[in-house]
């Protein structure tokens, strides 16, 4: 090793390994030449030599001491050999890089790959094997391969000479070894070429002559491309076969038609037997199927007694037959399958059901003036009229092409056409109901529906009208929308609709205009003298004919039709006593389809209504809760309102745009009016039956209908000649915080049940089993200057505490399981025992009531008590005592454990602190890992940068210095030119 600097050191290096300054060598030397050349492959390898010495040189630490470390240890120990004790930082590193960029470079430019090809040739990854080297491998594995396949017996036989066939010398893939003359027929091997008579062959000397070079290869090859005349001809050759396939057998189903044609009679015979009248054979098997079983009976005793057993087979075959020709026989008699008219659309229903019904309203109205209808025509073509039937016509000439009789004159069906009328009008029927899809379907039939039971509540809410009640009516003109008329408040009026005589259904108009407001529905319906009956059924057509797909206007127009119909319901539950409750009922599914078609509108119109009696509410409750004359409970307008708000519309969402405002409207009655009359209760009791009916699903706790039952019970029960019984409900009362006012007070004295209206009740023997007609109790008015007799006002008053008991068993199962039941019922059963302590005279069927829901409630509140758990604590885990640990080390002395590290006596303790800090460990090396393989790729980036840069700034120059020469020529051809001009003006002037 040379001493002295580091320069020269590095230059004795460079000399010693053969490496020249390339500055020092001529120009010649020095340019690259070509690698196809033998002085370039020399320049080349000369290269790379060049290259492998100074990589090599670099890589030496003794070239710079500066790369390696050593770690001087502390004590020196003969013939011991420690690892890491020298090191090189540098060239770790830029191992560690180049590793980095082979690993990561691949994946980086293949990230965005979804497949790979890896090309898994032999000697394709191999850089020292030269082309022909891997040529000549891939060969031999080759034949290798080849050798092992052709070892059947299981034996390898690769060094078996005979094995195998045998490989001669090729060119261009093709063997030597093959006579070409014997592939072309042109062969010396034998006189197979010869003919019999000792000649050459015609295919010999078409080969050899001048003319047949290229009949050599025509059919010879079975592996050779087929020209296209050649498959058109295979092609139609094909064609022609099947069509002659498709002909044969055509012509063998001719002939077995043919042949089956001739012998159908025979088999005709065979199957029905001889031809034979149509009657004749219908009567042949009924009488056949009605044989009375006695005549088979004698005549089998008859034939077992002459014949014996040896004809038992016999007829046992011919039973069989028997009936076999019987089934056969009855297949002949089966009606066909008719055709079926194509399934309509909605639309199409609905346009021909308003067709329907113009032409039928257009031949009524003819028919009512007496006008002929043009349904016939003449022999001359034309349209011939027919003249109105006479007295004394035989009706010869009657056609009735718009109907039967029924359908004309109003006559009902006969007995032969009962059934087919019934069919059509079942067809009808469903026809109509598939017409409403887009506003609903119209008024169903269906048994047991849900709709139909809500449906029958309102046909038996019937309430005697009377003089007293016009100015109540007059205040509810606000909700209904319109004035009474006189028809509704004065029965006796012959205009009345529903004091008209039936109209008959032939009368009844087909088309109607569809009314806006309520009073043009009225007017129409006066005008045309509908009865109340026949309301549902012009509802029905109405609905027809402004389909929402026959008009654009028709959608706005049944919209309104839903307000008017929702007001006509109001008017006509003021006038119970001419069947309003029975049209509130037919109406009311006309209401819940068109609500269900417009939810939006139909929201308002309730929610309307819903709002004018929250402010007649507040305006009765304004002038005077107690007032007799302030109408603060709602009246039946107001009932049917709430009702059919409550068919309408779901009561269990947990927030409705209609039913939470119903809600909380009812909420308010029941809790801010007070009771004065009997009619008072009867309204309140009917607002809890709703309450009860409305969450029978959600079973929401509704506080003011339980608070009102209570206060009712009361009421009537605890009057003032009752002893102590008044002064124990007051302590029930302000036990369980319950509000009732009107408990024990004295404008509510007169509603108790007294002694002489339970001996009036006794005497006439009236029962109080039977169910209370609220909504009829409504208009009964009991005050002390009332009128009415007591069996009547005692009659009133077990009604109504009758319903009162059904309405808490009703909450009682309503509320079974909730938390709140012992709070909720138990006021009930003190309230039954105070009344049952007060030894109260009260009816049988009252007093079996009573005692019956006390029991029911005792136990019901007993197992909501047993199964109530209380409230407790949070519950929170038991705290062990603290154990001893030893403090000393159980494992002994351990020299490997760090000083600085504390002893943990607890092992569980140690051990998951070891495995904390070996996943800080792990995880300060993946972190370090991640901020490496981060600035490996960062660095490949740098260089691709630069890279890009680099050439991209080549580019530039060369751009550059071409512009520039392009440039410098240009001048320089300039000033040629302008030498030029001025050498020739200088000869010019001389």
């Amino acid at each position: 090793m040379a001493k002295g600097s580091q320069l020269r050191q590095l230059k004795a290096r460079l000399s010693s390994d053969g490496i020249k300054d390339k500055r020092q060598n001529s120009a010649a030397s020095r340019r690259r030449k070509s690698s196809s050349t033998s002085a370039g492959a020399v320049q080349k390898a000369a290269e790379e030599a060049r290259r492998g010495a100074l990589a090599r040189i670099r890589s030496d630490a003794t070239f710079n001491p500066f790369e390696e470390r050593i770690t001087k240890p502390k004590h020196e120990v003969l013939g011991r050999n420690l690892k890491g004790v020298t090191g090189r930082p540098g060239v770790s590193k830029s191992t560690a890089l180049d590793q980095r960029r082979q690993k990561l470079l691949p994946e980086i430019q293949g990230r965005h790959r979804s497949g790979t090809f890896i090309d898994r040739r032999f000697g394709e990854g191999d850089a020292n094997l030269t082309p022909e080297e891997r040529a000549l491998e891939r060969f031999t594995r080759e034949r290798q391969n080849r050798a092992r396949a052709g070892d059947v017996g299981g034996k390898k036989s690769l060094f078996n000479l005979d094995d195998g066939p045998e490989d001669g010398l090729t060119h261009y893939g093709q063997s030597l070894n093959v006579d070409d003359m014997e592939d072309d027929g042109l062969g010396l091997g034998g006189l197979d070429d010869e003919d019999e008579h000792g000649g050459i062959d015609r295919a010999t000397t078409s080969k050899l002559n001048f003319g047949g070079f290229d009949d050599g290869n025509k059919d010879d090859d079975p592996d050779r491309k087929k020209s296209k005349y050649e498959v058109m001809q295979e092609v139609m050759a094909k064609s022609k076969l099947a069509k002659l396939e498709r002909q044969r057998a055509k012509e063998k189903d001719d002939d077995l038609r043919m042949e089956l044609d001739d012998d159908f009679a025979s088999l005709r015979e065979a199957l029905f037997g001889p031809a034979q009248d149509y009657t004749e054979a219908l009567r042949e098997a009924e009488r056949t199927a009605t044989e009375p079983e006695a005549e088979g009976r004698q005549a089998k005793e008859k034939f077992s007694d002459a014949d014996g057993n040896a004809q038992k087979p016999a007829r046992v075959e011919r039973e069989k037959s028997e009936e076999y020709d019987a089934f056969v026989r009855e297949l002949a008699f089966d009606r066909r399958a008719q055709p079926q008219d194509r399934l309509k659309t909605a639309d199409e229903l609905a346009a021909e059901e308003a067709e329907r019904l113009r032409i039928a309203e257009d031949a009524r109205l003819r028919r009512m003036r007496g006008e002929m209808i043009p349904d016939g025509r003449g022999t001359n073509g034309g349209i011939t009229s027919r003249r109105a039937p006479g007295a004394d016509d035989l009706d010869d000439d009657l056609d009735l092409d718009l109907g039967n009789a029924a359908d004309v004159y109003g006559l009902g069906p006969g007995l032969g056409d009962a059934r087919d009328e019934e069919e059509e009008h079942d067809r009808q029927s469903s026809n109509l109901d598939d017409s409403d899809d887009d506003d609903g379907s119209e008024q169903s039939g269906d048994d047991g529906s849900p709709e139909e039971e809500d449906m029958d509540d309102f046909e038996d809410m019937e309430e005697p009208a009377s003089s007293e009640e016009a100015e109540g009516l007059e205040a509810q003109a606000d909700l209904v929308g319109s004035k009474p008329t006189s028809s509704v408040l004065s029965p006796a009026n012959k205009g009345s609709p529903s004091q008209d005589p039936k109209v008959p259904s032939s009368s009844l108009p087909y088309t109607f205009s569809c009314p806006a407001t309520h009073e043009d529905f009225l007017d129409l319906l006066l005008s045309n003298g509908i009865s109340v009956s026949d309301v549902p059924t012009v509802v029905q057509r109405i609905r027809a004919l402004y389909h929402a797909s026959l008009g654009i206007d028709n959608k706005h127009k049944l919209a309104a039709l839903l307000g008017v119909l929702l007001e006509h319901c109001l008017h006509c539950s003021l006038d119970a006593s001419a069947g309003g409750f029975k049209t509130v009922a037919n109406l009311l599914p006309h209401i819940h389809e068109l609500s269900q078609t417009y939810p939006t509108i139909a929201a308002q119109h309730f929610v309307g209504k819903l709002s004018v009696m929250h402010k007649n509410l507040g305006r009765g409750v304004a002038k005077g809760a107690l007032d007799e004359n302030a109408r603060t409970w709602p009246g039946p307008a107001e009932c049917a309102l709430l009702r059919i708000s409550a068919q309408v519309f779901p009561t269990s969402d947990r927030s409705h745009p209609v039913a939470t405002p119903m809600a909380l409207l009812i909420a308010q009655y029941l809790a801010h009016c007070r009771i004065r009359t009997l009619s008072d209760l009867a309204s309140g009791l009917f607002l809890a039956s709703l309450v009860a009916s409305n969450e029978r699903q959600s079973k929401r706790i509704f506080p003011e209908s339980l608070n009102f039952l209570h206060q009712a019970i009361g009421v009537l029960t605890l009057g003032p000649t009752t002893g102590k019984a008044p002064r124990r409900a007051e302590s029930i009362k302000h036990a369980f915080g319950i509000p009732a006012p009107d408990l024990g007070a004295a404008h509510t004295a007169h509603l108790a049940l007294t002694k002489e209206d339970v001996a009036s009740l006794k005497s006439e023997g009236t029962s109080a089993s039977r169910p209370a007609d609220l909504l009829h109790l409504l208009a009964f008015k009991s005050s002390k200057s009332a009128r009415h007799d007591a069996k009547e006002r005692g009659e009133v008053k077990a009604l109504l505490l009758q319903q009162a008991f059904a309405l808490v068993e009703a909450f009682a199962q309503l509320y079974d399981g909730s938390v709140a039941y012992v709070e909720l019922m138990q006021p009930y059963e003190e309230l039954l025992a105070c009344i049952d302590a007060a030894h109260i005279d009260l009816p049988t069927s009252l007093q079996t009531r009573a005692s019956s829901l006390r029991a029911t409630l005792s136990i019901a509140l007993a197992r909501a008590s047993q199964n109530r758990r209380a409230l407790r604590l949070q519950a929170h885990r038991a705290i062990p005592l603290a154990s001893q640990v030893p403090k000393f080390d159980l494992g002994g002395f351990d020299p490997t454990r760090k000083s600085s590290r504390v002893f943990d006596p607890d092992p569980e303790r140690a051990e998951a602190a070891k495995l904390r800090a070996l996943v800080k460990k792990e995880k300060k090396g993946a972190v370090r890992e991640l901020r490496r393989d981060a600035a490996a790729v960062a660095e490949q980036r740098r260089r691709d940068n630069k890279e890009e840069e680099d050439r991209y700034e080549k580019w530039t120059r060369r751009v550059t210095g071409s512009l520039q020469d392009e440039e410098h020529q240009d001048k320089l051809f300039r000033k040629e030119k302008d030498k030029i001009k001025r050498e020739r003006k200088r000869q010019n002037a001389k």
